[in-house]
């Protein structure tokens, strides 16, 4: 059985480096330091899962998504990120991502999620996890959660 592919797009080639070491045990991992590589490999690819950044270069992240979206709209994607823009992280959460996590993350909980994504994960479909964001979001910038 061949592993899931993981698409890693981030400018930060040392945090791409150490996904990649932390993740290639479970699974096949690819990397693109822009969003016009990440698209091209997206559509070469067709990853499992693609995990995000959103402070990038020429195309930041939340464009990056939107035309992932575009090409491919079941695709899971897991934002991580050093972002704090609150603006979008609810763009993100509209349209569609299955997790974020702030840098610096805890490796055995991202691992867990994208092994629950892989692994659980219906053909075509794709699940909104936007009240776990929201509440993270809440939490983080102190307003109380309803």
């Amino acid at each position: 059985m061949s592993k899931p592919v993981i698409l890693i797009i981030d400018d930060d080639k040392e945090m791409t480096a150490a996904f990649s070491l932390r993740l290639k045990d479970d699974f096949e991992v690819f990397g693109a330091s822009n969003g016009w590589k990440g698209l091209t490999l997206l559509d070469k690819l067709r990853p499992a899962v693609i995990l995000l950044d959103l402070n990038i270069s020429a195309m930041n992240g939340l464009e990056i998504l939107r035309k992932i979206r575009e090409r491919s709209g079941a695709v899971n994607v897991v934002i991580v990120s050093k972002s704090t823009r609150q603006d979008w992280t609810i763009e993100c959460a509209n349209l569609n991502i299955q997790g974020y996590f702030q840098k610096p993350c805890h490796p055995i909980k991202l691992i867990t999620k994208l092994k629950n994504l892989t692994s659980l994960r219906p053909k075509g479909s794709l699940k909104n996890n936007f009240g776990q964001i929201w509440c993270t979001i809440t939490i983080r910038i102190g307003q109380n959660v309803a």
